[in-house]
């Protein structure tokens, strides 16, 4: 039975989905809180949610248009005329998929190093969305979708900054009872690669009563 393509998506979905969606995978997976380093509890919760956003923003990036899965409407780079790029880490992305989403019997076999998170997905997502980001900026884009330029531009700044992505998202509520939100973007440590990588994590002396 032959395959069924991809539902369309309209320009103007593209250009929603771009400023609603996409942006906000790329600030959360590259972007940092305030954390207190020596807190394994708050290490583990920002690097996971990091992980899994850059686990997003892969497939987006790696999947082209014919490669959907049948009846699903994911929006992949291509669709911004960006891609598809080479599947270059599909054993790590494996073994996140494995030793994150399932507790799978293959954890007992690993060593301690073995199970420790690596830098190499954040590091590629980190790459290839300031190349997308220049892309979108440049204007290489299909007819019909525009861009928040401003906030393009200052994320794409950060980004090749070789500074850390540090962000605040402030949550309240107005007067007449709505949600609203205040974003703060800006640079945050020196990374040593220049991309982003896992926070770090400060052992300090045991702690005594």
């Amino acid at each position: 039975m032959p395959r069924r393509p991809r539902p369309n998506i309209s320009a103007a979905e593209k250009a929603f989905l771009l400023e609603d969606s996409v942006i906000y995978e790329i600030k959360f997976a590259l972007g940092v809180p305030e954390y207190v380093a020596n807190d394994y509890c708050i290490w583990e919760s920002i690097n996971f949610t990091r992980i899994a956003h850059a686990r997003v923003l892969y497939d987006f990036f790696t999947q082209s248009i014919s490669d959907t899965t049948e009846g699903l409407d994911d929006l992949v780079s291509e669709d911004f005329s960006f891609g598809p790029m080479g599947d270059l880490l599909k054993d790590e992305v494996k073994r996140i998929n494995k030793g994150l989403m399932h507790i799978s019997a293959s954890r007992a076999k690993r060593s301690l190093e073995e199970k420790q998170w690596q830098n190499d997905l954040l590091i590629l997502v980190h790459k290839w969305s300031v190349e997308f980001i220049d892309h979108i900026l440049a204007g290489k884009m299909d007819t019909g979708i525009t861009i928040k330029r401003d906030d393009w531009e200052n994320l794409a700044t950060i980004l090749k900054s070789g500074h850390e992505l540090r962000m605040r998202h402030l949550r309240y509520l107005n007067d007449n009872g709505q949600e609203g939100g205040i974003e703060f973007l800006g640079p945050g440590r020196k990374l040593a690669s220049g991309y982003s990588e896992l926070t770090e994590l400060k052992l300090t002396k045991k702690l005594t009563g």
